[in-house]
């Protein structure tokens, strides 16, 4: 078993864009649109929600666009990614001004950030 995609909302293209670009380093592999009749039938929304995807060879992130507001505030929700050089990825969050949560944890530090929605990144080092 493996995971195929981890879906998230974003509220808008440019801000989706700015996060998996800039910041993941992720390419954008392709988007469409999800007609309101499919919406209605999966999520209870009648209305068309356009849908990007970015992704690497081992992530992939399925990305709706809706102005609604989706997002909960103290969600427990986040996702969990490593990277290769973590203080160089804060480095990049900051000049992308995205917020950064750095929680001391016994002798080390738990980093989160949110994305420019309110999603929420652990980031842990691969070693």
């Amino acid at each position: 078993m493996n995971l195929n995609h981890i879906a998230l909302v974003c509220s808008s293209e440019a801000k989706a864009d700015r996060f998996f670009l800039a910041c993941l380093n992720l390419e954008k592999t392709a988007s469409k649109i999800l007609p309101a009749e499919l919406s209605e039938k999966v999520f209870n929304r009648k209305e068309e929600l356009k849908i990007l995807y970015y992704g690497n060879d081992l992530l992939s992130f399925e990305v709706f666009i809706s102005s609604q507001k989706d997002l909960v505030e103290n969600s427990l929700g986040h996702v969990c990614i490593n990277v290769q050089d973590r203080d160089l990825f804060i480095k990049t969050c900051e000049k992308e001004e995205l917020e950064i949560l750095k929680i001391p944890k016994g002798d080390s530090l738990m980093i989160f950030i949110k994305d420019y929605d309110g999603n929420m990144y652990e980031i842990k080092e691969n070693i």
